[in-house]
């Protein structure tokens, strides 16, 4: 298992994503905040998160979502959660964490 895990957030209608390493140490972070700096205005307008190296998830649990809201696991196994059911979506509130299992 490694201490932090590559997880991309994509917008498929524009084709627009970015890359970043979730820490493995339990502690939400808004996905303004990990992938803000690669969007226009900080605004992360996405419809599916994934993990790029499945490898790297093996024995974590990675979860996102609205706070307060309902989360969604993100699989490990690479296979994408689809944002609003694959529709685009501002996400940038959300929070994700990624925690040893």
């Amino acid at each position: 298992m490694s201490s932090s895990v590559s997880v991309k957030v994509t917008n498929n209608q524009t084709g627009h994503g970015a890359t970043h390493g979730i820490p493995v140490n339990g502690k939400q972070q808004t996905i303004a905040s990990v992938f803000g700096g690669d969007f226009p205005d900080h605004k992360v307008v996405a419809s599916v998160i994934e993990v790029q190296k499945p490898a790297e998830a093996v024995g974590v649990k990675i979860v996102a979502g609205p706070p307060g809201g309902s989360s969604h696991e993100v699989k490990g196994d690479g296979t994408p959660l689809k944002v609003n059911n694959g529709a685009e979506l501002d996400i940038s509130n959300w929070v994700i964490t990624a925690t040893k299992q």
